[in-house]
């Protein structure tokens, strides 16, 4: 009778490790799959609640979570926006569901070398189609930004943002499989072939967070004066020789004969210099927008589709800025200009309590790093996929095993 429990109990256990997996595996390649597989993992976590340990999942940043959840459902409710953002209350919750069911996984490396053998199939499978294009039409299609998120198995940004965690991840499982001269290989090559992607696609600001990345890594590691010397001139002239040679990068990046003219040229093509000018004039119009924000996600971008009608005087332009419904592109800027500070503080708050955790470990605050850039430029959160990745966070970055 022991026997057949201890079967049961180890048979969960297995079970549930591999549909977490699963479920990160599928994040670069599905929309729906990692849906059914939270609603598989819901249930099995079910079975196994008894296990969970209530005190390690409230303490730290999962506590500064669940605060935030709160205060922005508390927020919204206060000011009448249930209905309208209910939607996006349900999306959050993945954020604080996902670290929970995370206490039970047995071994955080599982789901590591699942995202990194999922993203890698996202990469082959773009690398298919960007070359099919390639030869249908005879050029590549990286200047044209429709043309690239219908080829590309997922939208350029969040693309480029596998990207780069794939880059941290396989770094970081190498030293587990150093002693696998194959599996250490493979993974090597996956970083390699991420960052080629990277610059490939001209991922903006995965490309300028890797870049911050190697900076970092390049006072962590071990090295004397002359070695990191030699470091910083090769990383300065191998972006010097792909900014001069690339011309899709220099198109991407705005990049003239001088910073003025670049500048000048960002400021008329980038739309964030309008979209951030507009979230900054609105939270400025009113000492309680600047307190507690306009009362919802909702009613934030009415209030910046507003703002685009009276401040772009070209006409086209306006035009575009209303048809695409530009967000404040600024999970940060979103949270203060939607709902107020508070949740600003606690996002903040968030990402400072994780970097001092991790502080010692060099791959996880380059994986911190990366994501704190891309909530700069980004409404992440708005984004199913976005909450996925935010709600994994803190179990990639973790180094508990078991």
């Amino acid at each position: 009778m022991m026997l057949m429990m201890k079967l049961e109990k180890t048979l969960k256990i297995k079970i549930y490790d591999v549909v977490f997996s699963l479920l990160v595996f599928a994040l670069p390649l599905s929309v729906a799959v990692p849906n059914i597989l939270l609603g598989a993992l819901a249930f099995i976590f079910f079975l196994r609640i008894k296990e969970v340990s209530w005190n390690s999942y409230l303490k730290g940043e999962n506590g500064i979570l669940l605060a935030l959840y709160l205060f922005v459902a508390l927020m919204i409710g206060f000011n009448g926006e249930l209905n309208s953002d209910i939607p996006l209350l349900m999306r959050f919750s993945i954020f604080l569901f996902l670290p929970l069911f995370g206490l039970l996984v047995s071994n955080l490396n599982y789901l590591k070398i699942a995202f990194v053998l999922g993203i890698n199939c996202s990469l082959v499978l773009s690398f298919y189609s960007i070359f099919h294009f390639y030869f249908n039409e005879g050029t590549f299609p990286f200047g044209n930004t429709r043309y690239v998120n219908q080829i590309l198995t997922l939208e350029r940004p969040y693309l480029g943002f596998f990207c780069a965690l794939n880059i941290i991840l396989s770094l970081e499982l190498r030293k587990i499989f150093k002693s696998f001269n194959f599996c250490s290989n493979l993974l090597l090559f996956s970083a390699f072939l991420s960052f080629v992607f990277i610059f490939l696609i001209s991922a903006k600001m995965s490309i300028i967070s890797i870049l911050v990345v190697l900076l970092v890594g390049l006072y962590r590691l071990d090295l004397n004066k002359k070695r990191r010397k030699l470091f910083l001139l090769g990383t300065l002239l191998f972006v010097g020789a792909i900014i001069t040679f690339n011309g899709n990068i220099k198109k991407r990046f705005y990049i003239e004969k001088n910073f003025q003219k670049t500048l000048e040229k960002a400021k008329v093509y980038e739309p964030r210099f309008t979209i951030w000018d507009c979230s900054l004039s609105i939270l400025n119009s009113s000492a309680d927008i600047t307190l507690l924000g306009v009362g919802g996600f909702n009613k934030s971008e009415e209030k910046l589709s507003d703002c685009y009608i009276y401040t772009i005087p070209n006409p086209s332009k306006r035009e575009y800025y209303l048809n695409e419904g530009f967000n404040s592109h600024n999970q940060f800027l979103d949270l203060w200009l939607s709902v107020g500070i508070g949740p600003l503080f606690l996002l903040s708050a968030y990402f400072i309590f994780l970097f001092k955790k991790r502080f010692n470990n060099y791959h996880s605050i380059s994986i911190i790093i990366l994501f704190v850039s891309f909530f700069m430029v980004e409404n992440v959160l708005h984004r199913q996929l976005g909450c996925y990745l935010f709600g994994i966070l803190g179990l990639l970055t973790s180094s508990r095993k078991t």
